[in-house]
């Protein structure tokens, strides 16, 4: 336990302490777990094969929901004598007639006569629009916990962390540390200047600032769910509890 681990893919971003199986060289190969460096709360499932992760690691809450998913489809598939069995000459009939209709690409193959244009969404939206893409490209929803570290934009140094933070723009998808020790969802919804002092939860409108009497710093309100619930954070906190949304081409959202 406590093997250090890296994956290469993310060119070292991704990084923490294994526990698990490994293979003869010592490297991560089975099932075992990863830890984050930095952040020991929290622990990811995960499937290694010659120290290289192949599936997608899980936080606590998806691996509990996967087994039991898990026991609820071994329950189901268990045979019951309340049914008789078909012959196998049955089976063999309807197997035949499947395989034709896959592998003859007669129908399920088959394409259509006037395909919707690759750049083009159903409704005639181009999908180099920013609206559609930040309408049909979310992988998270608000208060989503994140499924993996590799969709997260993930600094080792506290600097940097805060200068990622810092190029977000309003809309943009972000992951939160919450106070249960997850990463959830949220997006930015304002920054502007806020009274250094005020209330931590209040987020002043213009009306309510002068700039005159009141120290001010720059803050940040995520909406952090679909009921309304909002954070509020300094900066000074921007590269701790927040992360950036790593996009499938490897770019920051």
């Amino acid at each position: 336990s406590g093997l250090p681990w890296q994956d290469d893919a993310s060119h070292g971003n991704l990084h923490g302490q294994y526990s698990g199986p490994v293979d003869q060289a010592l490297r991560p190969h089975g099932q075992g777990t990863l830890v984050l460096a930095g952040n020991s709360f929290l622990k990811f499932y995960g499937q290694w094969v010659n120290g290289e992760l192949i599936s997608s690691l899980m936080n606590e809450d998806e691996k509990r929901d996967q087994e039991r998913a898990n026991n609820f489809n071994r329950y189901r598939a268990k045979p019951s004598n309340k049914h008789k069995k078909k012959s196998s000459r049955e089976y063999r009939g309807k197997s035949t007639s499947f395989s034709s209709a896959v592998f003859d690409g007669s129908s399920v193959m088959r394409e259509p006569k006037d395909p919707v244009p690759t750049n083009s969404s159903p409704t005639g939206t181009s999908k180099n629009d920013p609206s559609y893409r930040h309408r049909h490209e979310k992988k998270y929803e608000l208060g989503d916990v994140a499924r993996t570290p590799r969709d997260m934009v993930i600094h080792r140094s506290k600097n940097k962390a805060t200068q990622s933070v810092s190029s977000l723009k309003r809309n943009d998808q972000v992951f939160l540390k919450r106070s249960n020790g997850l990463w959830t969802c949220a997006v930015l919804a304002e920054r502007a200047l806020q009274p250094t002092d005020g209330e931590h939860s209040h987020w002043y409108a213009k009306q309510e600032i002068d700039q005159k009497t009141m120290e001010l710093e720059e803050k940040m309100l995520f909406a952090t769910n679909e009921n309304g619930a909002t954070k509020v954070l300094r900066k000074k906190h921007w590269g701790r509890f927040v992360r950036p949304m790593q996009m499938d081409d490897g770019n920051k959202q």
